[in-house]
């Protein structure tokens, strides 16, 4: 965006349409390139290309390879994908348990949102009830945005265990009333009201 006027403006380039369809270009504010970290999957400059292919004109992304934690890790990896993306990009922030203190800053650098997990997942360790709610009243005093991966990390620890069948039943019965399982640190109303986006549920 370059500029908020009520006067039209003229354009670089004008695009002839006339026959065609034409949409505002997709978001999708949840991708993992890898990139810097791991890029052997996939990296910046081809995960774009792809989505700019499928008409997705702006991404969210957030590495477990390289995660970001404080200000000066956005900073340095903003900088890093400066010439790496071939759509518009945004980059979120990971918390960590024994590092919410870095979460008012990596905000504040302009991560899109901080994101939480209740299971220990890719390396990244997970939250108890606990740090959890510590992370949230954080996250409330920075009018913040926390998405949070919401696994049950008793259940998750042992794959393929009587505790994993049960979270499936749990999970096809919650979800046949209407619900979703949640993790200790959810099921009540906190006093930490900040927004939180849940996923993976």
């Amino acid at each position: 965006m370059v500029a908020l006027t009520p006067e039209r403006q003229l354009a670089r380039e004008s695009v002839d349409a006339s026959g065609l369809l034409v949409m505002p270009g997709m978001v999708d504010a949840h991708v993992h390139f890898m990139d810097p970290g791991d890029p052997s999957r996939e990296d910046f400059p081809t995960g774009t290309a792809g989505a700019a292919c499928a008409g997705v004109t702006s991404v969210v992304e957030h590495t477990h390879a390289a995660p970001v934690i404080s200000a000066e890790d956005l900073v340095e990896k903003r900088e890093y994908l400066r010439t790496r993306s071939r759509v518009d990009f945004a980059l979120a922030a990971h918390a960590w348990p024994d590092r919410i203190d870095e979460v008012a800053g990596v905000w504040r650098a302009g991560a899109s949102y901080i994101k939480a997990f209740t299971c220990t997942t890719h390396g990244v360790p997970g939250f108890d009830a606990a740090r959890l709610h510590e992370l949230f009243t954080q996250i409330a005093h920075e009018d913040a945005v926390c998405l949070v991966h919401c696994e049950d990390e008793s259940l998750t620890s042992a794959p393929g265990s009587e505790g994993c069948a049960k979270l499936g039943e749990s999970t096809v019965a919650s979800s046949q009333r209407g619900g979703a399982p949640r993790p200790n640190g959810l099921r009540s109303p906190s006093p930490a009201s900040s927004p939180r986006q849940i996923v993976h549920v």
